[in-house]
């Protein structure tokens, strides 16, 4: 006969038990994961002798509800052991799987209803969820092996996941959008340096419309040292235009000097902050928009005028071919 035997069966077995705080005889309690009946009230050490026997029939407090709410307890039914439902000296069983297992009711509790029944305990019997705490990590479970399907909607949420745990090798392409971020949900803490660039930004709509070929016997003499000439097509309404460029591939020539102002009728340089790019020769110059008239037409289609001026005459400039390019923001 083995002589290392401390004690025959598990009944009065002198336990310091982790819940509740202070027991009392004839009340729930458990040690570890494991669930018994106190035999004494809690002794001046915190110790309790506790009953941990299968099969023994006990009278307990037992309410008919579980993790979903209220719920009938039927004849047959597992019980389970929560903590936050059990206190010093009070407190019940009911059906909810979040728990630890205790039992098999021996009869039946309304549904909401709190009554004293015959409760068989027993460790053989479906495990609560709160048992299976810390018994499987990410070592027991092979590569791969948890996959969305296996996942209840809304199952896992950020207090699921620690700092770190999921990168982008987590996520698949495309797989976090806008519609997924809460409000306010990323601030500049959630950015690494470097990590927005150019390609991260999105562009505004620019566009811009080309000029026809704007020669110089096509001009109108404005009269004295000007002559101008009105783009084909017009700018958009609601357009923010952000300034221009001329390519000019025969130079306005045959006078001292010739420069290149872009606007409208009776605002001549309305899109040129600076009115003084020469155009007498070949080249490529350009001129961002007077910050102060750009908007004067925002909500109306826009016909932009080309003037040229010379020193003397404009009647005396004899060449000059040039294309105008208009830059704006679509905002409509």
């Amino acid at each position: 006969m083995a002589t290392n035997r401390i004690q025959p069966n598990s009944r009065g077995l002198s336990v310091t038990l982790d819940h509740p705080a202070s027991v009392s005889s004839g009340q729930p309690c458990r040690h570890g994961i494991q669930t018994g009946v106190a035999l004494i009230d809690e002794q001046t050490d915190g110790t309790t002798v506790v009953d941990f026997i299968d099969g023994v029939v006990y009278d307990l407090s037992t309410k008919g509800i579980d993790d979903d709410g209220n719920a009938a307890i039927t004849d047959g039914d597992a019980l389970y052991y929560v903590d936050a439902d059990i206190s010093a000296g009070a407190g019940f069983l009911s059906a909810k799987k979040s728990g630890y297992f205790f039992g098999i009711a021996l009869e039946s509790v309304g549904s909401g209803s709190t009554d004293t029944i015959r409760v068989r305990v027993t460790s053989s019997g479906p495990i609560g969820q709160a048992q299976f705490s810390g018994l499987i990590g990410t070592d027991e479970l092979a590569a791969d092996a948890v996959t969305g399907p296996k996942l209840a909607d809304e199952a896992v949420d950020s207090e699921h996941y620690t700092d770190g745990s999921v990168d982008l090798i987590h996520l698949s392409a495309n797989s976090v959008d806008g519609t997924k971020i809460a409000d306010d949900g990323v601030n500049s803490e959630h950015y690494t340096d470097d990590s927005i660039d150019e390609e991260h930004i999105a562009v505004p709509n620019l566009k811009h419309v080309d000029s026809q070929s704007l020669a110089y016997g096509a001009f109108t003499d404005g009269g004295g040292a000007t002559g101008y000439l009105d783009f084909d097509t017009a700018i958009e309404a609601d357009a923010l235009i952000l300034g221009w460029k001329a390519e000019v591939t025969t130079g306005f020539a045959n006078d001292t000097t010739a420069v290149i102002e872009v606007g409208i009728s009776g605002d001549t340089d309305r899109f040129s902050a600076n009115t003084a790019q020469s155009c007498f020769a070949t080249g490529t110059v350009a001129s961002a928009a007077l910050a102060a008239d750009t908007g004067t037409s925002f909500g109306a289609t826009t016909t932009v005028r080309v003037t040229v001026t010379g020193t003397a005459d404009f009647t005396s400039i004899n060449a000059g071919i040039m294309i105008v390019t208009m830059y704006y923001i679509e905002t409509a």
